[in-house]
């Protein structure tokens, strides 16, 4: 609508087209005013939004460090138990080798090796007592029941071997047997290292 339609063409008075265009102007504020309060509040939803999407991006950030976190301790809880399982394994069997009189309880462990099932240790213990009965029972039983069988030898020791020491190396290259054959120089050398 253009006030020149209404003076000239209608031939309203200038004081009713002013009135019209004011109260047209009123009319045209108060939906303006509707409109905006309406995108104020549409913005303050959006900035709200963007708020707890923010928000939960950092918790997300944040959670899945606390997760990693998490596995880093499961996995050394679970290292520190195979290593607790491991030595309470390792106990028992040295304790049922006392308990049947081992005396170098070092040595019976390696004969024995890895003891997969500990509930069977006492059958495996006593098998080894068969096989080795000078590493088993007192010092005064192994010499009392083997003093008839002994034979003193007079032998020189060659070339100082009583002095020998053995490195990690020289073991990893030694057979079962020689290991055996010279234990004590071994555990002596291994016990000074």
């Amino acid at each position: 609508m253009k006030r020149d339609y209404l003076l000239n063409e209608l031939e309203l008075s200038k004081e009713v087209v002013d009135k019209i265009f004011a109260e047209h102007g009123q009319a045209l504020n108060a939906e303006k005013q509707k409109h905006e309060e309406a995108v104020e509040a549409l913005q303050t939803k959006l900035d709200e939004a963007n708020e707890t999407i923010s928000k939960a991006s950092e918790s997300k950030e944040g959670l899945e460090q606390i997760q990693s976190e998490l596995e880093d301790y499961k996995t050394k809880y679970e290292e520190a138990q195979a290593t607790l399982d491991s030595e309470r394994k390792t106990q028992k069997v040295k304790e049922a080798l006392t308990a049947k009189g081992g005396q170098d309880t070092e040595y019976l462990m390696f004969k024995l090796g890895e003891v997969e099932d500990v509930e069977k240790v006492d059958e495996l213990v006593d098998k080894l007592k068969e096989e080795l009965p000078s590493h088993f029972g007192t010092q005064t039983e192994v010499k009392e029941d083997k003093k008839e069988d002994v034979e003193i030898i007079s032998k020189p020791l060659e070339k100082g071997d009583s002095n020998k020491t053995y490195s990690f190396d020289e073991l990893s290259n030694l057979s079962t047997e020689e290991i055996n054959s010279n234990w004590s120089l071994i555990s002596e050398s291994l016990s000074n290292q």
